[in-house]
C-alpha cells in the first residue's frame, strides 16, 4: 500500500487586509507575516491568463515549505483580492515524495466565508498518473536557464500561468530532496517575489510585465514564444538529453534515483544539478562500461577530493560482489587508473576496500597486479599506493615469493617491509642470498619487537642461512630460544645439525636458558647442550636436575638423529660425574652408543663429534704407555672405577645387555684384567 502523507494547511484572503484567515497550525509570527506577503498578488494582474497560479519556497524559522495556489477574488468587495490555499509540507517528506505536481488536486477555492475547511490537517494519497505531455524544446530551454546560469533568477515569459506549469512541476520533481525544498518558484508573479528576500529561482510572468525584469542583470530573461512546441531544440549540453528524457519517462533510465542518492551529499543547489547530470552521463552512457573513463570523466566533474565522495566510493566499490568477469575487468581498470593517474587526486578522500580488490586481482591477474606494484614502487609514495602495497602483501603466499623473487626481485624486499611476517616463513630465507640480505636491511629498518625477531631468527635457523646470523640472534634476545624449538618440529632436525656460526651465535641465549630453567623437554635439552661448548656445559648441566634424568629415561630413539650420538656422550659424561643412582641411568642410556661410535672410529675416520669427546674425555682416565687412539679402553676404565665405587648399580649395567656384542662389552667392562695397561688416574 502506497504511503499518505499528511500536510498541514492555512487560507489567506481578503480580512481588513490581506491576512490568515484560517490554519491548522500554530506559525510563528515570523512565518505567519512571510505567508501574509507571498501569498499576495505581487503586482498588478494581466487582463487574462493569470487567474490562477502556484508558488512554492521554503518557511523560514520552521521545518516546513509553503507550496499554495492563488486564484484572482474578483468577487471580493475591494479590488485586487486573492485567494491563498497554503499546504505546508514538512521538509523530510521530500525524499519520499515523487510526483509533486499531483500535490496541485489537494487545494480547495474557497465557496463561502466557512472557513472550517482548513482549520484541520488534510491528507495526501499519491496515485501514480501519466506525464502530462511536456515540449523538449521548452524542457531544454528551461533546464538550461536553470543549471547553467544558476546564479541567475529565471523569469519566463507566458501566455498564461498554466502555459508551463506541467514542465515546472516534472523540473520540480525531477530535483533531489535538498534542492526540492529550496527551490522557490512562481508560475504567477507579477513584479519580482524576490526582490526583498531570497531570489527565486524561476517566476512566470506575462509580456506585459517584461519590461520590470529586462535591465537586471540578476534575471535571466526566457522569451515563451522561443520555446513553444514547434520550436527545434537548440545544441544541447551533453547532460541535457539524460535531464529531458527523465522529464518525460520519469527515472525509466535512473537518472531521478542518481541525483537522489548523490544530491544530498552537497551544500550547492541549482549549481551542481548540471554536474551531478553530467556525472550520470560518463557512469551510465558509457556502452563499452570503460571503467577507466567513467573515473576520468567523474575526476573532471568533481576535481576536489572532497567533492561528491558518495558517488565515487559506489564507482569505486561497485557492488563488490567480486565473482565475475565484468567484476575482474572493473577492478582491475579501477586500481590501474588509482595508481597511475593524476587525475586519481579526485579520490584522495574515498574510502576503498583496496584489501578485498587486491586479494581479488591476485587470485585472478596475478601478473597484472606485480606489474602495477612493480611501477608504483618507482613513484613517490602515496596513501592508496602504500594501501595498495599492504593489501597485495597480506594476498601472498610465502610459497609464491621463489617465483615472484625470479621475476621481479625488487618487488620482495617490498612485500616483506609491508607485511614482515612473511618473514617468519622459511620461504623467505631460501631465496638466493642476494636477496635474502635486501631483506634483511629491510626488516633493520622496521620497528619489529623481539618476539618477531624470535620468530624470524627461528625461520633462518631451520633454513640453515648464513644472512646475518649473529645480528638475528642479538634482536631476539630471550626469543632467541624460540628457534631451538621451532628448529626440533622442522625436517632438518632430522637430517642435519646446525652450522658453526649458528652454534655460536646461539650460545649466549642457550646457557641463559639453561641456567633460568630446570625442566627443559627432552629435544630441547638435547639441542641446547650440543650448542654450547664442553667447559660450560660441565658448569651447568648435571646429573641432579630433573630435566637430565627426564632425557636419561626416554629411548635415544625419540631425539632427531642427528642428536642421538651426542646425547649419548653427555649422558655419559654426565653421568661419570655423578654420585650415586643419579648417575646410572645416564651411564646405561648412552654407554654403549657412546661405546660403539668410538669402537668404529679409526685415525682416518670420526663415527663421533669431535666436540662430544672433548666433552667425553675429560672425565676418562688418561693414557699411559698406549696409543691415545685405543679410547674404549679408557671409556671401559673409566665406567668400571665408577662401578667399583657404586658396586650395586653392576647389575643395571649387565641388565642393558640385548645382543651378543653388548655381551662381550659387558664382560670387558667389568673385567679387571683390563687394567693391564698403565694410565695416569
Amino acid at each position: 500500500m502506497a504511503k499518505s502523507f499528511t500536510f498541514h494547511q492555512a487560507l489567506f484572503g481578503y480580512d481588513a487586509g490581506h491576512n490568515l484567515l484560517a490554519s491548522s497550525l500554530s506559525m510563528p509570527l515570523e512565518a505567519k507575516h512571510m505567508l501574509s506577503v507571498a501569498t499576495d498578488l505581487s503586482g498588478s494582474p494581466p487582463m487574462e491568463g493569470f487567474d490562477i497560479s502556484y508558488t512554492g519556497l521554503p518557511l523560514s524559522g520552521t521545518d516546513y515549505y509553503a507550496f499554495f495556489c492563488t486564484w484572482l477574488a474578483p468577487e471580493m468587495p475591494r479590488p485586487g483580492c486573492v485567494w491563498s490555499h497554503v499546504l505546508l509540507i514538512q521538509l523530510a517528506d521530500f525524499a519520499e515524495l515523487k510526483a509533486l505536481g499531483g500535490i496541485r488536486q489537494l487545494f480547495k477555492r474557497p465557496t463561502s466565508l466557512d472557513w472550517n475547511l482548513y482549520e484541520t490537517p488534510i491528507t495526501f494519497y499519491p496515485k501514480d498518473i501519466s506525464v502530462p505531455p511536456i515540449s523538449e524544446s521548452a524542457a531544454v530551454e528551461l533546464l538550461a536557464a536553470l543549471y547553467i546560469s544558476s546564479e541567475r533568477s529565471v523569469v519566463l515569459i507566458a501566455n498564461s500561468s498554466s502555459q508551463f506549469d506541467n514542465l515546472v512541476f516534472e523540473v520540480w520533481s525531477q530535483q533531489w530532496p535538498r534542492l526540492r525544498r529550496n527551490f522557490r518558484f512562481s508560475t504567477g508573479s507579477f513584479a519580482d517575489r524576490g526582490r526583498i528576500g531570497p531570489l527565486f529561482d524561476l517566476q512566470i510572468t506575462s509580456g506585459m510585465h517584461r519590461r520590470i525584469w529586462q535591465n537586471d542583470s540578476k534575471h535571466l530573461l526566457l522569451e515563451g514564444s522561443w520555446i513553444s512546441s514547434s520550436t527545434t531544440p537548440k545544441a544541447m549540453s551533453v547532460w541535457m538529453p539524460s535531464a529531458v528524457n527523465d522529464l518525460i519517462f520519469p527515472n525509466l533510465e535512473n537518472f531521478r534515483s542518481f541525483l537522489f542518492d548523490n544530491g544530498a551529499d552537497f551544500e550547492e543547489l541549482r549549481g551542481l544539478f548540471k554536474k551531478l547530470a553530467s556525472a550520470y552521463v560518463g557512469i551510465y552512457a558509457n556502452a563499452n562500461n570503460d571503467w577507466a573513463a567513467k573515473l576520468f570523466w567523474v575526476a573532471e566533474v568533481f576535481p576536489e577530493p572532497k567533492q561528491a565522495i558518495r558517488l565515487k566510493e559506489h564507482l569505486l566499490e561497485g557492488d563488490q560482489s567480486f565473482n565475475s568477469e565484468e567484476d575482474l575487468k572493473r577492478i582491475t581498470e579501477v586500481i590501474s587508473f588509482l595508481l597511475s593517474n593524476k587525475e586519481s587526486r579526485a579520490f584522495e578522500k574515498v574510502s576503498f576496500n583496496v584489501s578485498m580488490a587486491a586479494s581479488f586481482l591476485w587470485d585472478k591477474q596475478r601478473e597484472k597486479v606485480l606489474l602495477l606494484l612493480a611501477k608504483i614502487v618507482r613513484k613517490p609514495k602515496t596513501t592508496l599506493s602504500n594501501s595498495f602495497a599492504t593489501a597485495v602483501s597480506n594476498a601472498v603466499k610465502p610459497e609464491e615469493l621463489k617465483p615472484i623473487s625470479e621475476h621481479y626481485p625488487e618487488l620482495v624486499p617490498i612485500l616483506v617491509s609491508h607485511r614482515p611476517s612473511l618473514a617468519f616463513g622459511v620461504e623467505v630465507w631460501r631465496l638466493p642470498e642476494e636477496a635474502q640480505w635486501q631483506i634483511t636491511e629491510v626488516l633493520n629498518k622496521l620497528p619489529l619487537d623481539s618476539q618477531s625477531w624470535g620468530q624470524i631468527m627461528a625461520a633462518k635457523f631451520v633454513t640453515a642461512t648464513t644472512v646475518a646470523v649473529r645480528e638475528s640472534v642479538d634482536k631476539a634476545g630471550t626469543y632467541a630460544i624460540l628457534g631451538i624449538h621451532i628448529w626440533l618440529s622442522s625436517k632438518g632436525a632430522n637430517e642435519y645439525l646446525p652450522s658453526q656460526i649458528w652454534r655460536e651465535a646461539l650460545a649466549t641465549p642457550v646457557v641463559d636458558y639453561l641456567q633460568s630453567e630446570n625442566s627443559i623437554s627432552p629435544e630441547s635439552l638435547a639441542l641446547c647442550a650440543w650448542i654450547i661448548a664442553p667447559n660450560t656445559i660441565r658448569e651447568i648441566l648435571n646429573s641432579t636436575r630433573n630435566d637430565v634424568q627426564i632425557l636419561a629415561q626416554q629411548p635415544l630413539s625419540n631425539l632427531p638423529k642427528p642428536l642421538r650420538l651426542p646425547t649419548a656422550f653427555l649422558l655419559v659424561t654426565l653421568g661419570l660425574r655423578a654420585c650415586g643412582p643419579a648417575g646410572i641411568i645416564l651411564i646405561r642410556r648412552g654407554y654403549f652408543e657412546v661405546y660403539e661410535a668410538l669402537a668404529t672410529s679409526t685415525e682416518m675416520r670420526l663415527n663421533f663429534p669431535w666436540e662430544s669427546w672433548i666433552l667425553l674425555s675429560s672425565e676418562l682416565p688418561q693414557p699411559g704407555t698406549f696409543r691415545d687412539w685405543d679410547r674404549c679402553k679408557r671409556l671401559r676404565k673409566a665406567v668400571r672405577k665408577w662401578i667399583e665405587r657404586y658396586p650395586e648399580f653392576k647389575n643395571s649395567i649387565l641388565n642393558e645387555r640385548n645382543s651378543i656384542e653388548r655381551s662381550k662389552i659387558v664382560r670387558e667392562t667389568l673385567d679387571a684384567d683390563d687394567d693391564q695397561e698403565e694410565f695416569i688416574d
